[in-house]
């Protein structure tokens, strides 16, 4: 089994409370505050000497975690292993684990795509019974609605957003600020600035995720539907991927390949990662978590360089998508009470300032309305922006990740149909009639 294909259940719709994002930011609880002591003390005296294991992917906001689990450990005298594989590594694992129904684990990184399998499976606890126990240090409503709302599956939580992600535009700063570049409103003039700064041949106009399958869909359906593309006739399941705005988006995520790095094909986000951070790319389409690592001056030479806004207007309107991980308990875990105290140490708000300064992406509202936070993490004003356009395409009653048990299998034929013509070896018609068919005979098992 190479891919969780047809076990996952419908994703939830994705709600964005526009007021939610507005809000200042409140207290933050840190250790040394008298309520989260004696909460870390309550948890020494019951579970001290115990072991907690986590499955975790490969992931920015892990390797936070490594750093930001240490004073919960310190406090506790629990002991909590993150054990990360890659993510395809990871999802194979976490099916088989739950398959077999093993208590290997006690605590999941849960893929938006893959949580209501884990419901479905009932391999994952509901949470919202221990959300309405927690302390008020807590502050559960501060997440931010947008990711809580992934994790939820038939009206009940299973997992609790730690690395929500949306997409935005990157560009270098200084490089625009040198030549006098606007940045793009459109992507009309996106692709057009790209090609203009190919043309000068000091560097590659411009980069983002192109390798067969499922990064190639994640690519193409941030353009789709600015073009008026669909995939899905909307509020249905009825597919209708075969339309004249699908293919404007397929001609143009094909057009931008010109003005890309050579090898673009193959790229999925560690590659396109580095060649933004090399500097040898003046723009990028990318994940908002990807923005920790562009500012960071050990693995980036553009830091301090980069600029940030919302994604570019197509002919249909200017939309952007929501996507994230979250943290659930596993079913057959022996030691769900701790496992869940676990999970409520690191996505609290108490344990939040460490854990942006380690890296992580954050998920709560107080975090992006910081004005103090604004300004040492440029990018999140873009974010809120690109947040913004994520509603404005749910209230279309359509999304990035449709919200259907068959995903996965429409997810790869749409990458596998989608590469072939990004490479050339089919056109976008032949691409598009293709994924037509193939999907409509998914869907009519």
């Amino acid at each position: 089994m190479t891919r969780m294909t047809r076990i996952i259940g419908p994703l939830t719709g994705v709600v964005l409370v526009a007021g939610a994002l507005v809000a200042g930011p409140g207290a933050v609880a840190q250790s040394g505050d008298a309520d989260v002591d004696a909460w870390l003390a309550g948890i020494k005296a019951q579970h001290s000497g115990t072991t907690i294991n986590m499955l975790m992917a490969s992931h920015p906001s892990t390797t936070a975690y490594q750093e930001t689990i240490k004073p919960f450990e310190e406090a506790t005298g629990v002991t909590v292993n993150i054990d990360p594989l890659e993510e395809g590594a990871m999802l194979e694992k976490q099916v088989l684990e739950c398959q077999r129904g093993s208590d290997d684990y006690d605590v999941w990184m849960t893929a938006v795509e893959g949580v209501a399998f884990f419901a479905d499976t009932g391999c994952e606890v509901p949470v919202d019974d221990r959300i309405a126990g927690m302390p008020a240090f807590y502050d559960f409503a501060d997440l931010v609605p947008a990711y809580t709302d992934l994790f939820n599956v038939g009206g009940k939580q299973y997992a609790i957003p730690f690395a929500g992600e949306t997409v935005f535009l990157m560009y270098r700063k200084d490089l625009f600020d040198e030549k006098g570049y606007a940045v793009p409103t459109t992507w009309e003039e996106l692709a057009t600035l790209s090609e203009t700064i190919k043309a000068d041949g000091e560097m590659d106009g411009v980069v983002f995720r192109a390798r067969k399958g499922w990064e190639n869909t994640y690519t193409y359906s941030i353009f789709l539907f600015p073009f008026g593309g669909q995939m899905f006739d909307a509020g249905t399941t009825t597919p209708n991927i075969d339309t004249e705005g699908s293919k404007a988006a397929l001609d143009y995520m094909t057009r931008l390949k010109a003005s890309a790095p050579l090898g673009i094909e193959s790229f999925s986000f560690p590659e396109a990662w580095q060649a933004f951070q090399t500097g040898t790319v003046a723009m990028a389409i990318e994940a908002s978590a990807s923005a920790p690592e562009m500012e960071n001056p050990e693995t980036s030479l553009v830091a301090g360089n980069v600029g940030y806004a919302p994604l570019p207007a197509g002919p249909a309107g200017a939309y952007s998508g929501v996507w994230g991980w979250g943290l659930g308990v596993n079913a057959k875990s022996a030691n769900q009470d701790l496992a869940w105290d676990v999970i409520a140490w690191l996505t609290g708000k108490q344990s939040q300032p460490d854990y942006l300064a380690a890296g992580g992406i954050p998920s709560r509202t107080s975090a992006y309305a910081d004005p103090a936070l604004q300004e040492k993490y440029p990018f999140f004003p873009a974010t809120l922006q690109a947040l913004d356009q994520a509603a404005a395409l749910a209230a279309t009653n359509q999304n990035v990740v449709a919200k259907i048990p068959e995903w996965n299998e429409v997810s790869n034929i749409i990458g596998d149909y989608g590469s072939q013509a990004f490479a050339g070896q089919i056109s976008s018609s032949d691409a598009l009639a293709k994924m037509q068919t193939d999907i409509s005979a998914v869907m009519a098992k």
